[in-house]
């Protein structure tokens, strides 16, 4: 499904650009990316020794402002509810996505901004059950 950038510009019918909403800092906006990253990316690394199964679940976060895409699949760890973050070559099918700007999306990940102010597609309890693991693996120091 297309989705149009939230920092896209509309014309109006007398052919005047509409100012539409206020980009946001490059700056900023690369700092939550980067963020949103390191928190999925580190906090959900798993040991050396550690054998992750996929449980044919997975969640993908979609930056609509930059069209930056992280994909987590959900499983287990020795019977432990674990979530990895995987590249572009990730799984085919998605369970679950939730669509954001990276700010809203990094607040998301960060456990300052509820699921309900994005927009969630796909099954909700796959995204309810990312949200329950964030909350249990993510270290205060980074919240």
């Amino acid at each position: 499904m297309d989705r149009p950038a939230a920092t896209s510009r509309t014309t109006t019918g007398g052919g005047v650009a509409d100012p539409g909403p206020v980009d946001p800092d490059p700056a900023v906006v690369g700092a939550a990316e980067a963020g949103v990253t390191r928190v999925l990316g580190t906090t959900l690394a798993l040991p050396a020794d550690a054998t992750f199964v996929a449980d044919g679940t997975s969640v993908r976060l979609d930056a609509l402002d930059t069209g930056m895409v992280w994909t987590l699949v959900l499983g287990h760890v020795d019977r432990v509810e674990h979530a990895l973050l995987t590249g572009y070559d990730g799984p085919a099918q998605v369970t679950g996505a939730l669509f954001g700007t990276t700010l809203q999306l990094h607040d998301w990940v960060h456990g300052r901004l509820g699921t309900t102010a994005l927009e969630v597609e796909g099954d909700p309890t796959v995204v309810d059950r990312l949200r329950r693991l964030l909350d249990a693996v993510t270290p205060l120091s980074t919240q």
